[in-house]
């Protein structure tokens, strides 16, 4: 059995989306998971025309990448996720890439935050004027929501390219 290769293209490729993925995931924001969630949802539906009206491997690479990230978006956004009487835990708790997005969530930086109020301190002259200064606490720069959306999406694009690679080597094999 020979080695495994790779191209200098597709190497560039995974360090450019590990870059812009990790950026992603450490400044996300309303906005940033709404784009990142579209454009993932955005690229997964125009696999499927590429699925459909391409040929040998190039068919069997789109379907995979279409089959396996619709596959894991329908499992993390599914309508099954609300609880309600029966359903304590969605499948979304329980899956593995939530796992590693919560480990993750834990090393994101974090910011002073001082609470406004009486005494708080807040504001541009918080110390000024024998005002006293509440303790400051800490937080995350970003909220959980945000980096599981981005995060969700991020697993999504990966989870489809792992699905498109199986596809494209049961083509080529014969075999899965």
């Amino acid at each position: 059995m020979s080695a495994p290769r790779f191209s200098l293209r597709r190497l560039l490729g995974s360090i450019f989306f590990l870059a812009v993925g990790c950026g992603l995931l450490l400044y996300a924001r309303p906005v940033t998971a709404t784009i990142t969630f579209g454009a993932t949802l955005l690229l997964l539906f125009a696999a499927i025309p590429l699925s459909v009206y391409r040929n040998g491997e190039r068919r069997a690479l789109w379907f995979g990448f279409t089959l396996f990230g619709l596959g894991y978006l329908g499992l993390v956004c599914g309508p099954w996720q609300a609880p309600d009487v029966y359903i304590q835990v969605g499948v979304r708790e329980r899956l593995p890439t939530t796992k590693l997005l919560e480990l993750a969530y834990g090393w994101v930086p974090t910011k002073r935050v001082t609470p406004m109020g009486p005494g708080g301190g807040g504001g541009m002259f918080g110390q000024m004027g024998g005002m006293t200064s509440a303790p400051t606490s800490t937080a995350p720069i970003t909220e959980w929501t945000d980096f599981a959306t981005v995060g969700h999406s991020l697993w999504a694009i990966v989870i489809a390219v792992l699905g498109g690679g199986i596809a494209t080597t049961c083509q080529r094999t014969g075999r899965c």
